[in-house]
């Protein structure tokens, strides 16, 4: 299984100078996060997306978060579940969304499936990775993206 990364969590690690992600983009009381995800060669089910390393006290609100699609199949299936590595309780790849179809174009609210989010908020309790995991995929298109948009409150 393979762990590729967005565009932020490239930046953030390699911290230099040079590369530090801008902080008003992952800090402030509510904070917004935009990743982009490039689809690379040999991408498959069950790999995994490092989107955005937030700290802890972090609250990720599904019902005004998203991800877009520009249609990442040529056919086939594409589902995808956003999750995180906070191991504090318990790391959980769908914590915040669960089996989102994102094959064809289109834009999903993280709250668009029942997730455990949606009924008990969970607050990030240590410095975490969100993360993004191919449920299933099938004939990806190399070069295609997805573009996760998360808006965090800060506790």
């Amino acid at each position: 299984m393979a762990e590729f990364s967005s565009d932020i969590a490239a930046l953030q690690a390699d911290p230099t100078a040079k590369n530090l992600a801008d902080p008003i983009k992952v800090y402030g009381g509510m904070a917004y996060c935009e990743a982009t995800v490039t689809l690379e060669s040999g991408v498959a089910a069950a790999d995994t997306v490092l989107l955005v390393k937030v700290p802890a006290n972090f609250r990720l609100l599904d019902h005004l978060s998203t991800v877009a699609s520009e249609g990442i199949v040529t056919s086939g299936v594409a589902t995808i579940d956003i999750g995180d590595d906070d191991d504090s309780t318990a790391a959980d790849t769908d914590r915040y969304a669960d089996g989102l179809d994102v094959a064809a174009a289109g834009v999903d609210l993280f709250n668009a499936n029942s997730a455990a989010q949606r009924l008990t908020p969970y607050t990030i309790r240590q410095t975490s990775w969100i993360k993004l995991t191919f449920a299933t995929l099938t004939t990806p298109v190399v070069g295609k993206k997805l573009v996760v948009k998360m808006v965090f409150a800060c506790l």
